[in-house]
C-alpha cells in the first residue's frame, strides 16, 4: 500500500527538523574552530533541510484531501515555516546584491 501524502509531508518535517538539530549541534561543538569546512557542511546541512521542507509542503498541500489528522498539521505547519525562511533567505541574498 502506498504511503498517504500527509504522512510523506509529516516525514519531511520531520527529517528536516533533525538536520536543522544537528547543524545547531555541530555549530555548538565547533563554534571553538573557525573552520570554513565547518562552516560549508552546517550550510549544506541546512540548504538540504530546507529542501526537504520545500518536498515536505508539496506532498502536505497534496495532503489536504485526505481526513485531517495531526500529523497532517504538523507537517504542513512545519513544512510552511521551512518554505518562509527559504523565500526570505533568498529575499536577503537579493537584497544584498543590490
Amino acid at each position: 500500500m502506498e504511503e498517504s501524502k500527509s504522512k510523506k509531508g509529516f516525514n519531511s518535517a520531520m527529517i528536516a527538523l533533525l538536520l536543522f538539530v544537528l547543524a545547531f549541534i555541530v555549530n555548538f561543538f565547533g563554534a571553538s574552530s573557525n573552520s570554513e569546512t565547518l562552516n560549508l557542511g552546517i550550510g549544506m546541512l541546512e540548504i538540504v533541510a530546507i529542501l526537504v521542507g520545500v518536498f515536505g509542503l508539496i506532498n502536505s498541500i497534496r495532503g489536504l484531501k485526505e481526513p485531517n489528522s495531526m500529523e497532517q498539521i504538523v507537517g504542513i505547519t512545519v513544512n510552511g515555516v521551512l518554505t518562509v525562511v527559504l523565500i526570505w533567505v533568498i529575499g536577503e541574498v537579493i537584497a544584498r546584491l543590490n
